[in-house]
């Protein structure tokens, strides 16, 4: 049995018709992931239920509808044929699961919300037009600061989320995709998105390690001794071998051998 909500009076009309959740593909995933049997059997449990109430979560998901769900299902203000208080508290960490399931059984170029990469492009014209990052989050009501995932482009670092939902608002949808749908919609169209905690870690990591670094542009220290010095001789090697008068297939078995062979870090 699922159901249907009408937007404005909160009413839910149930109808039946089968599950719609990929059961044997997300119990695989979970026990990929390395959960133990008790908490896939819980989770399954749950995601079935999501799934015969509110309808089909797979199409849900594919049109943005799962972050709406989540913020009802923690609203409270859900049928009591979702259990008790205390297993309703439970019910948007379930989602989430299954959210994840998708999100990382997508296949690449997987649905990209009927966007283009013009409309990225336009959302990103957009956005610098606002004067500052801060100033085209702020134009979005209830949107903030992005946490994880930014967009890059042309040297600029853009907020992926309010990027993808003001490029759909401008085509008439009202879709409402989470953070890592935005990623995937944005990488699906060849755009580069990164994981700023993770990307801070990294440097943080890289400094721990490069004592003395202070630019990429310097030829002394860590750095320089142990990953650009090697490198800029390669580099210098391979063009005086490309410049050179001989026939391509000389030139490229030596680049060929410059590159694989004797050297370090190759």
């Amino acid at each position: 049995m699922c159901i249907d909500q009408e937007p404005r009076s909160g009413a839910y009309n149930f109808r039946d018709e089968g599950a719609s959740v990929r059961e044997r593909e997300f119990r695989a995933w979970l026990q990929g992931e390395g959960y133990q049997e008790n908490t896939i059997n819980t989770q399954m449990s749950k995601v079935r239920k999501l799934d015969r109430v509110f309808g089909d979560l797979d199409a849900l998901h594919a049109k943005g509808g799962l972050d709406k769900l989540e913020r009802e299902l923690q609203s409270g203000d859900v049928p009591e044929e979702l259990g008790n208080d205390g297993e309703r508290r439970h019910l948007p960490t379930s989602l989430r699961y299954y959210r994840r399931f998708l999100e990382a059984t997508e296949s690449p170029g997987a649905s990209q919300l009927g966007l283009t990469e013009p409309d990225i492009l336009g959302a990103i014209g957009r956005c610098d037009a606002a004067g500052s990052v801060e100033a085209f989050i702020a134009s979005q009501a209830g949107r903030g600061a992005p946490t994880k995932f930014w967009l890059l482009h042309n040297g600029r670092r853009y907020p992926s989320k309010a990027i993808v939902t003001d490029a759909l608002e401008q085509k008439g949808s009202d879709a409402e995709p989470g953070g890592a749908q935005c990623k995937a919609v944005l990488e699906a169209l060849h755009f580069v998105v990164i994981d700023w905690p993770a990307l801070l870690e990294l440097r943080k990591t890289f400094l721990a390690r490069m004592a003395g670094f202070e630019s990429f542009d310097q030829k002394v220290g860590a750095y320089w001794d142990t990953e650009r010095a090697y490198k800029n001789g390669l580099i210098d090697r391979v063009r005086a071998m490309a410049s050179s008068d001989q026939d391509d297939a000389t030139v490229g078995e030596q680049i060929v051998s410059a590159l694989s062979v004797g050297a370090q870090g190759l």
